[in-house]
C-alpha cells in the first residue's frame, strides 16, 4: 500500500507541475471497476482538464484508487487487491454533453497473497498499461458520468503474476464532481 501512494504521490506531482502555467478544472469523483471474470474494484478518481495543454490539444490528467476490499473482497475471503494507476484521456466533442472518451492508463497493482500463492512462486505486485474507451455525459449541478470498458496489453512482473492471467478485460463507472 505504501509503494501504491508513493507511486501516486509522483505521478500527482508530474501532472500537477506540468500545468503550473495553466490554470486546469478539477474533478473528484468514485469510481467502479469489474475485471470480466473477477473481482470488482471500488474506490476513488481525480481528473485534470489541462487546456490545450499539448499545442491545440486539450489534454486531461488523472489518478484513480481503487480497492477490492471495498468491492469483491469486502468481508469475504477474496485477495484484496489494490490498484493505482494514472491516466492521460482526449474527450471528442468535450463541449457537449455526451462525449466520445479514449483514456490511456499506467498503473501498479498489487495483492496480498496467502502463503499458498506465494508457495506457488506468484508475486504480489504488477506494473499494467492498458487502453479505455466509451463515454463522457454531463449531468446537472457540475456532475459527470464516464463509462469505459478497457484492457490491460501490457503487464510487467519478475515471475507469474495474479494480474496477467486474471484481469485483461475491464469496464468502469465513475461519477466525478467538478470543484473549479
Amino acid at each position: 500500500m505504501k509503494k501504491g501512494i508513493t507511486i501516486l504521490c509522483v505521478l500527482f506531482s508530474i501532472v500537477t507541475h506540468a500545468q503550473d502555467s495553466i490554470k486546469p478544472s478539477v474533478e473528484l469523483g468514485i469510481r467502479s471497476q469489474k475485471y470480466t471474470g473477477f473481482y470488482t474494484e471500488n474506490g476513488f478518481t481525480a481528473e485534470f482538464h489541462l487546456a490545450k495543454l499539448v499545442g491545440k490539444l486539450p489534454l486531461n490528467a488523472g489518478v484513480n484508487m481503487t480497492f477490492s476490499s471495498l468491492g469483491t473482497a469486502f468481508q469475504s475471503n477474496a485477495l484484496p487487491i489494490n490498484h493505482y494507476d494514472a491516466f492521460f484521456a482526449y474527450y471528442f466533442r468535450s463541449g457537449k454533453k455526451l462525449a466520445p472518451t479514449l483514456r490511456i492508463n499506467l498503473g501498479y497493482e498489487q495483492t496480498k497473497l496467502g502463503e499458498y500463492f506465494k508457495s506457488l512462486g506468484y508475486q504480489n505486485h504488477a506494473f499494467v498499461m492498458g487502453l479505455e474507451g466509451g463515454v463522457s455525459y454531463k449531468l446537472p449541478y457540475n456532475l459527470r458520468a464516464i463509462a469505459t470498458g478497457g484492457y490491460n496489453f501490457l503487464v510487467v512482473h519478475n515471475t507469474a503474476s495474479l494480474g496477467s492471467s486474471v484481469y485483461p478485460v475491464f469496464g468502469q463507472i465513475s461519477l466525478v464532481y467538478r470543484i473549479r
